[in-house]
């Protein structure tokens, strides 16, 4: 007898319903029926450099090592999982498709990936959606990257606390928790509505130029009680993402604050 076959509809899994997809998950591997999984992924690129392109004439080493630089130049931003089960009773084959939307974590990591243009295309192209994929993508720390900030954390909690003890410094504190406020008041204020604002939601805050100590200080601030910026209650997070740039005519450092 022909086995009869029959697929669920894909469940989209972004960081809203993450926990509720494992969940499910985590089911249909523990149902008795099962029989295998396979998995997919899309990936911002496909070849590194000219020398990975693929050969008929590679080794299954070479084809390896080729993959792999390829792996590691680039970033994954979809990963599909397929559960399969069996039923010998009705010999039916059914499937339970999962489709994770990924994205690298900018807060816990470097938040920075490669993208080959062509490859980006050809998702667009197919449907994907790379706005969902950004704005509502899980984000995710490679392991590697993952213990090299598990060991700066913990050179971090560390390290003494900056205490500002001049007049000079904690007039700096005040006068950026002020700036940082207004900043956030001011992208809130643009993003409700019907969209027709000024833009200002779109803008990063480049704060003024300052020396190392100054830099460490107002990273320690921003990593603080959210709270003190005012802008949303209900966030336990201040909205924001810094990073320090030289991108600057002058080459001195900036650190910069764009909306999470």
């Amino acid at each position: 007898a022909r086995s009869k076959r029959s697929r669920e509809v894909a469940m989209d899994v972004t960081r809203d319903n993450f926990e509720e997809a494992l969940d499910a998950l985590q089911e249909a591997i523990d149902d008795p029926l099962f029989a295998f999984w396979s998995f997919d992924c899309e990936f911002t690129g496909l070849n590194a450099s000219p020398a990975t392109g693929h050969d008929l004439l590679d080794t299954p080493e070479e084809r390896f090592a080729k993959v792999h630089a390829c792996v590691r130049a680039f970033t994954v931003l979809q990963v599909g999982v397929a559960i399969f089960s069996f039923d010998p009773h009705t010999r039916r084959w059914t499937c339970r498709p999962f489709n994770f939307w990924t994205i690298p974590d900018a807060k816990a990591g470097r938040g920075v990936f490669s993208a080959q243009v062509a490859s980006l295309q050809f998702l667009v192209e197919c449907g994907f959606d790379l706005n969902k994929c950004v704005a509502r993508g899980i984000p995710f720390v490679p392991a590697a990257e993952r213990s090299r900030v598990a060991a700066r954390e913990a050179r971090l909690a560390q390290r003494p606390p900056i205490i500002p003890s001049s007049d000079r410094d904690k007039a700096f504190v005040a006068n950026l928790l002020i700036e940082v406020a207004e900043w956030l008041s001011r992208s809130d204020d643009d993003g409700d509505g019907d969209g027709d604002g000024d833009g200002a939601r779109d803008e990063d805050l480049c704060l003024t130029p300052t020396n190392g100590f100054l830099r460490a200080l107002t990273y320690q601030i921003l990593e603080g009680d959210p709270s003190r910026f005012g802008g949303n209650k209900a966030r336990d997070d201040p909205g924001f993402i810094a990073c320090t740039s030289c991108d600057f005519a002058d080459g001195r450092p900036r650190i910069l604050l764009s909306r999470a």
